[in-house]
């Protein structure tokens, strides 16, 4: 419950320390806030209400900075090769709808029983397409752009970013799967989930 705390002070400074002027980046720091708040009760009490906010939250921003990073790809290849504008609204309008329907997808497959097995699968999708995007911006940059002081800055916070994301998902698969396992439980006492709440929320934070 405390590690959660992360998640709100992140959330909020991607709300009100961010200097780019821009509602979606802001809309999935506010939902990394209230995943945050969802978090800190959801394991206090492990009521299923509280672990909801927990879960839909956390899936509405990863799937929104899937599209948001995706999105700037399009842009960039489009300013770079003078593409018409209309090429460039017709595959940004793509993109939102295939994220769209993904987002739907995890939404209906974490809140059925049978299917609630997915939800790391769902989560995790949309986490890559952020690392694997952010890593192929840098590619289709201008040159002049590569040369400037903030791009040196920024792929400094993609590379700890992209890093500090990995080992989250290594930590959650590797003990939050084994720890059920009969033999096993001993994982439990490791308190690696606390490292999985700061890490995945500062990673993708610096991302």
């Amino acid at each position: 419950s405390i590690s959660s705390i992360a998640m709100v002070f992140f959330g909020l400074c991607g709300l009100f320390l961010t200097q780019y002027n821009n509602l979606l980046l802001r809309f999935i720091s506010a939902n990394l806030a209230v995943t945050g708040v969802g978090s800190i009760v959801y394991h206090w009490t492990m009521y299923h209400g509280w672990g909801q906010i927990d879960a839909m939250p956390m899936l509405i921003s990863s799937y929104a900075g899937a599209l948001m990073a995706v999105d700037a790809i399009i842009y960039k290849v489009y300013r770079i090769n003078k593409q018409n504008k209309k090429l460039y609204e017709f595959l940004s309008g793509v993109g939102a709808l295939v994220f769209a329907i993904g987002l739907a997808l995890a939404i209906a497959f974490s809140s059925t029983a049978e299917y609630a097995q997915y939800f790391s699968l769902m989560f995790l999708m949309p986490e890559l397409v952020i690392g694997i995007s952010v890593f192929m911006i840098r590619f289709v940059s201008h040159k002049s752009e590569s040369e400037r002081d903030y791009f040196k800055y920024a792929n400094l916070y993609m590379y700890i970013g992209f890093t500090m994301a990995i080992v989250a998902g290594i930590i959650w698969f590797a003990v939050e799967k084994n720890c059920k396992i009969p033999g096993r439980e001993w994982l439990r006492h490791l308190q690696m989930h606390s490292i999985w709440h700061i890490f995945i929320s500062y990673g993708m934070y610096l991302l």
